[in-house]
């Protein structure tokens, strides 16, 4: 944003979507349009890429060198956020960082 760098996590929910915070100004984005929605850079718009869904099959039909790893890393956060999102999600409250 403005030639700066900004690093964002999850602050919360609203309507059951997540609300971004960057470190440096603090300000709440929408994670679906990259609007600012409150803060100092509200108002303000981050790019938007473009995303395409796939599947692996149709991945390694387009690009047959393409390597397919899995991670066998089990976190504690990982089984923690599981374990919280059905007692969050109807909820108005912050979540944990690592959610």
């Amino acid at each position: 944003m403005n030639g700066k760098v900004h690093h964002f996590r999850p602050l919360g929910l609203v309507n059951g979507l997540v609300v971004l915070t960057d470190k440096e100004s603090r300000s709440q984005w929408d994670h679906i349009t990259g609007e600012s929605i409150a803060g100092l850079l509200k108002g303000h718009q981050l790019d938007v890429w473009p995303m395409q869904m796939t599947t692996v099959r149709a991945a390694l039909a387009e690009y047959p060198e393409l390597t397919i790893s899995f991670s066998q890393y089990r976190s504690l956060y990982k089984w923690l956020a599981g374990w919280l999102y059905p007692k969050f999600i109807h909820q108005k409250v912050l979540l944990p960082y690592f959610f």
